[in-house]
């Protein structure tokens, strides 16, 4: 459904009606980006895969607009 859709469209779907979608869509997106440089940062697969989830549940825990 929102896999042509910017990331700016995405991100107002799921701040300012939490649709589930959206959210997934942009997970699908970045979460390897978001890994691999966590991991370049860290250096520790397991601690970068917990400050990964620590970004995503920021994004998901963000009051809606």
């Amino acid at each position: 459904m929102y896999d042509q859709s910017s990331d700016i469209e995405l991100l107002h779907a799921w701040q300012r009606h939490r649709d589930s979608d959206a959210f997934h869509t942009l997970v699908h997106r970045y979460a390897h980006l978001v890994y691999g440089t966590c991991r370049h940062i860290v250096k520790n697969d397991a601690d970068a895969a917990d400050v990964t989830q620590e970004c995503f549940l920021g994004l998901a825990t963000t009051p809606p607009d």
